[in-house]
C-alpha cells in the first residue's frame, strides 16, 4: 500500500512541478506532413481490420454460422458505420436468422448509403413482403421505379410487389406495357406468368413461361414451372424443374421447401430429410422449414424428432395454428422420449387449445366437437394415470383413438422475383 501511495505522490509532484525544457518541446507544433502520414496509416490499418472482419463474417456465413457472422458484421459497423456493403450483408444474415425487422433496418440503411444498389433495393422490398407489409412493399417499390424509370429491374420489382399485394389484373396491364419497351425481358414475362398463376390460369402461365425459356434458360423460370407442375400433381416434372432452380439459386428457401415436400409425397424420405435439413441450416430463422421437417418426421415414425422440430417452428412464430394442431395430435397419440405420459397429455391439451384460440372463428361445429373429444380423452387419461400411480399398480395400456390426419403443409410461396 505504501509503495502505491508513494508512486502516486511522485506522479502528482511531477505533474504539478515547473515545466521543463523537455516538456516544452513536447508541446511544439506537429509537422503537418507527419500528421497526414500518421492519419493515412491509421486509415489503412482500420481498412485492413474492416476487411478482415468482413472476411470472417463471410466465412462464418458460408459455414451456416449466422450468429458469428452477425457478430462480425456488427463489429465492422462499429468501426465503419457508413459501410453500405456491411449493412447489406448484415441484412442478409438477419433475414436467414428470421430477424425481419432488424434486417429491414439494415437493408434500408444500405440503400440510403448506396442509392444505386439494386441488390439492396430488392432485398428491402422482399423484407416488406416477408413481414406481411404489402402496402409498404408496393409504396417502396414504386418509389424506386420512379427513381429509375429506364431500369427494367426496378419496373419489374414494382410489378412483383403489386402482384403480392393482390393486383394481378394491374400486373397484366403494366406487364404488357413494359413488353412493348423490351419484348425479350424475361422477368417481365415471368411477372405476366405470375399474374396468370394468381388468377388460377395454370395453362396460360405455363405457355408464357415456355416462351421465356425459349428466350433464355434461367433458374427463376424453372422455379415457376416447378410450382405449376406441383399444383398439377406432376411430381416428376416439378422435381426436375425445381432441382434446376435449386442448383443455381442459393437464396431461395421456397425452392428447397417445395423440393422437400415433393420428396415426401414420393415417399423418398431420405432425400426429403436431407433437403429440409439443408433448408433449416441455411435459413434457421424461417419457421416453415422446421414445421415441414416435423411433418416429415411424423411420416417417418420419429415422434420425438417431430416434436422438437414443431417446437422449433413455434419458437420462431407462435401464431402457426396448424403446427399447434399437429403437435397436439402428436402428443396425444405418440410416446415422446424423456416426456412423462401425464405431461404429454397435458401438452396435447395445451397445443390443441392454442390451435382453437388461433382458429376460433374459422372452425366448423364438427371441428370444434373433434377438438372437444381429444381434450376430453386426454383429460381422462391424465386422471387414470394419476389414479394408477396412487395405487402403485402397473399402468394400464393406453387406449387411444386414431388421430385425425394432420393437414398437409402447403408449398411455400415464392418470396422474390
Amino acid at each position: 500500500m505504501r509503495r502505491i501511495l508513494s508512486i502516486f505522490g511522485l506522479t502528482l509532484v511531477l505533474a504539478c512541478g515547473p515545466t521543463t525544457s523537455a516538456q516544452k518541446q513536447s508541446t511544439a507544433p506537429v509537422d503537418p506532413a507527419q500528421k497526414e502520414e500518421d492519419l493515412r496509416r491509421q486509415a489503412a490499418a482500420q481498412k485492413r481490420l474492416v476487411q478482415e472482419r468482413l472476411d470472417l463474417a463471410r466465412s462464418a456465413a458460408a459455414a451456416n454460422d449466422y450468429i458469428s457472422a452477425e457478430n462480425q458484421l456488427q463489429l465492422v459497423l462499429g468501426m465503419d458505420n457508413r459501410n453500405a456493403q456491411a449493412h447489406l450483408e448484415l441484412a442478409q444474415v438477419q433475414l436467414r436468422l428470421g430477424k425481419l425487422e432488424k434486417a429491414r433496418e439494415q437493408a434500408n440503411q444500405a440503400l440510403e448509403l448506396d442509392p444505386k444498389s439494386y441488390e439492396s433495393a430488392e432485398l428491402l422490398v422482399r423484407l416488406y413482403l416477408l413481414d406481411g407489409d404489402m402496402a409498404g412493399a408496393v409504396k417502396r417499390a414504386q418509389q424506386l421505379g420512379q427513381n429509375f424509370p429506364e431500369d427494367m429491374r426496378y419496373q419489374n420489382l414494382s410489378l412483383f410487389a403489386l402482384l403480392k399485394a393482390g393486383r394481378p389484373g394491374l400486373v397484366l396491364k403494366e406487364g404488357q406495357r413494359l413488353l412493348r419497351k423490351d419484348e425479350v425481358n424475361t422477368e417481365t414475362i415471368r411477372n405476366i406468368a405470375r399474374a396468370h398463376l394468381a388468377l388460377g390460369k395454370l395453362g396460360t402461365a405455363k405457355y408464357v413461361l415456355i416462351r421465356a425459356l425459349e428466350i433464355r434458360d434461367e433458374p427463376q423460370t424453372h422455379r415457376l414451372l416447378g410450382e405449376i407442375a406441383f399444383r398439377n400433381e406432376n411430381l416428376t416434372s416439378a422435381r426436375s424443374h425445381l432441382s434446376k432452380a435449386a442448383a443455381a439459386l442459393s437464396d431461395a428457401p421456397d425452392v428447397l421447401n417445395n423440393l422437400g415436400l415433393i420428396a415426401c409425397k414420393m415417399s423418398d424420405y431420405a432425400t426429403a430429410e436431407a433437403t429440409f435439413n439443408k433448408l433449416t441450416a441455411s435459413f434457421p430463422g424461417l419457421s416453415y422449414g422446421h414445421a415441414n421437417l416435423g411433418y416429415l418426421y411424423r411420416l417417418m415414425g420419429r415422434p420425438t424428432d417431430a416434436a422438437h422440430a414443431y417446437q422449433r417452428a413455434l419458437d420462431i412464430d407462435k401464431g402457426l395454428a396448424e403446427v399447434h394442431y399437429n403437435l397436439g395430435i402428436l402428443y396425444f397419440g405418440s410416446d415422446i422420449a424423456g416426456l412423462d405420459p401425464i405431461d404429454r397429455y397435458k401438452n396435447a391439451i395445451k397445443s390443441l387449445s392454442q390451435y382453437r384460440d388461433l382458429q376460433r372463428t374459422k372452425l366448423s361445429r364438427s371441428e370444434n366437437k373433434e377438438l372437444d373429444r381429444y381434450v376430453k380423452e386426454a383429460t381422462r387419461m391424465i386422471a387414470l394415470l394419476k389414479e394408477s400411480r396412487k395405487k402403485a399398480v402397473p399402468e394400464k395400456k393406453e387406449v387411444i383413438p386414431p388421430p385425425a390426419p394432420a393437414p398437409e403443409p402447403a408449398p411455400a410461396p415464392e418470396p422474390t422475383p
